[in-house]
């Protein structure tokens, strides 16, 4: 997710400035923690996701989310929880609604769905779209829908669920739960997700659970 102030507009998050472990992230993360699919060859990702508490800090955010990314040229699309404090998502996305993002290479942009409560969960698929030979990959979430195109076939795409934050970490108990987690495969399968711990700069969900038989597991600050 790409953070912007009120006053100010930068780069946050997912701007594929370097790679850190499998996905290309930027220089100005404060915090990803959360797991990414041992496969690189995801066709599509679904999960239930569940905003526990988010404790946002002041000109912050705080979103719990999965995003399905592809390596060079880097592209994704991300959906998920999002509360702020004194900024939006690419100036357009706003607290305490459903969210999903895109990423062209170079520019983001961001569609709000429904609002939520903390505890309520939210079902979310991203996935090759209308086909699995289609190079768009298409964001859900309760009341909006995004496209992405340019997901070559063939080129490392890997799904990823976390918490984020941005400006600094949670300023009290954070707990973002995934309750369950697919992953389309190249079979055109839904297939429970196995996936290895991911981190980004600060630790600000210390603890990732272990998943679970159906994928899910969650992050606790």
């Amino acid at each position: 997710m790409q953070r912007v102030l009120i006053a100010a507009r930068r780069f946050l998050l997912l701007a594929l400035g370097f790679a850190i472990g499998s996905l290309a992230v930027s220089a100005w993360a404060l915090s990803q923690n959360g797991r990414e699919t041992n496969s690189d060859a995801v066709n599509g990702s679904k999960i239930a996701i569940i905003g526990q508490s988010f404790h946002v800090p002041s000109g912050g955010c705080v979103v719990y989310s999965h995003l399905v990314s592809k390596w060079s040229p880097g592209k994704h699309v991300e959906a998920g929880q999002l509360r702020c404090d004194g900024a939006t998502i690419d100036g357009t996305c706003h607290n305490d609604h459903l969210v999903i993002e895109r990423f062209t290479g170079s520019s983001y942009y961001c569609v709000q769905g429904v609002t939520f409560n903390n505890g309520q969960g939210m079902i979310s698929t991203i996935q090759r779209y209308p086909n699995l030979s289609s190079t768009t990959m298409r964001g859900t979430v309760a009341g909006a829908d995004l496209d992405q195109s340019g997901f070559t076939l063939g080129v490392k795409t890997v799904a990823t669920a976390w918490g984020e934050a941005t400006n600094s970490c949670p300023t009290g108990a954070a707990v973002g739960i995934f309750d369950y987690w697919d992953k389309l495969g190249a079979g055109g399968a839904w297939k429970v997700a196995k996936s290895g711990v991911f981190r980004n700069a600060s630790d600000c969900w210390p603890t990732i659970s272990t998943p679970a038989t159906d994928g899910g597991f969650y992050v606790q600050r």
